[in-house]
């Protein structure tokens, strides 16, 4: 299981010591909480690059233009766009 260290300078750790006394609620489960929520809220902002749906995942799209021959582009693409992509036969590798 990872671990997380968080470094917090003492005068900043009085102020939220204070407010977990205020809600009642241990410093621990206040700071792991942060941490989750703002592991959550940065993979939640990728949006697909044709839509505003979320994305599932980078993907590599190997496109045949007919003025300027064969290209590659790196696009976040929804599920709804892979399909898309692969019914209109478009080489799609998903890149990690």
């Amino acid at each position: 299981m990872p671990k997380l260290t968080v470094y917090v300078p003492a005068m900043k750790l009085k102020v939220i010591d204070l407010y977990c006394e205020e809600k009642k609620i241990p410093r621990s489960a206040l700071l792991v909480n942060c941490a989750v929520s703002f592991i959550n809220a940065t993979h939640r902002n990728i949006k697909c690059d044709y839509c505003a749906k979320p994305a599932l995942g980078k993907y590599s799209l190997v496109v045949y233009d007919w003025s300027s021959g064969e290209k590659k582009e790196i696009k976040n693409l929804c599920e709804y766009h892979v399909r898309k992509a692969e019914n209109e036969g478009t080489e799609v590798t998903e890149i990690e």
